[in-house]
């Protein structure tokens, strides 16, 4: 609610999804277990509901699980079809993703924060999107990069010494790293928003005064006396 508050009704809807899909996507230690070992809240849900699920939703699930958040370049847009993204975090590889919401919305060049999944041949974006400022977005991807590459180092030099993580594969724990990029974008996402929003309210005017933003309408008909005399009638105007 706090964060609500902070950044306004529209951003939080867009932010929450990449939230609740992280969510869904990380990994967390059960410490009721002696030693506490890993849970997945889907592998959960898999769990408990496995009868009552198809098959292409329990692929729909995995595909989920299995996915990171990370900033895209849009280069290229097929109307009501889909877009081509160049990864700006992993291997600045390009793919074809199919989806019609965002070819309304989205121009090329933009550069987006995006959860891509993977579905059989075929790509397709879960339900967070955040247009991200080119300059922070740049700035993420490098800082997210270093992070990775750091985590890698330290995971790489633990599988040889550690019999336990010999037991999985290089893949799941390189997956565990790519997870957490989405904490470096959605804060920087929101750290950029709340930066805008205390600029916006502490612009000041030659005289000192606070700058104020009024929103106002009237008749498309109207004159300019018409409307001078909205103006006048505006108590931030007075």
């Amino acid at each position: 609610d706090e964060v609500r508050k902070i950044v306004g009704e529209t951003v939080f809807e867009q932010v929450y999804p990449c939230i609740l899909e992280f969510f869904f996507s990380n990994c967390y230690m059960d410490n009721d277990e002696d030693p506490p070992v890993p849970w997945n809240v889907i592998d959960e849900f898999m769990k408990r509901k496995a009868s009552s699920l198809t098959e292409e939703e329990k692929i729909y699930l995995k595909a989920i699980q299995q996915s990171h958040l990370s900033l895209y370049e849009i280069t290229k847009i097929e109307p009501e079809v889909g877009l081509t993204l160049r990864d700006l975090i992993g291997d600045h590889s390009s793919i074809r993703v199919l989806e019609k919401g965002l070819t309304r919305q989205a121009k090329q060049g933009d550069i987006v924060a995006l959860r891509v999944v993977h579905e059989g041949n075929e790509y397709r974006l879960a339900g967070g999107a955040l247009n991200m400022d080119p300059r922070v977005a740049k700035k993420t991807a490098e800082m997210t990069r270093a992070l990775h590459d750091a985590a890698v180092t330290m995971v790489r030099g633990q599988m040889k010494y550690d019999p336990e993580m010999l037991m999985h594969t290089e893949d799941e724990h390189l997956q565990l790293c790519r997870v957490m990029w989405a904490v470096e974008i959605i804060t920087a996402y929101l750290e950029d928003v709340y930066k805008k929003i205390k600029t916006k309210k502490n612009i000041k005017k030659a005289d000192g005064h606070r700058l104020r933003f009024c929103t106002l309408t009237y008749p498309l008909n109207e004159d300019w006396h018409d409307i001078a005399d909205i103006l006048d009638a505006t108590n931030e105007f007075i």
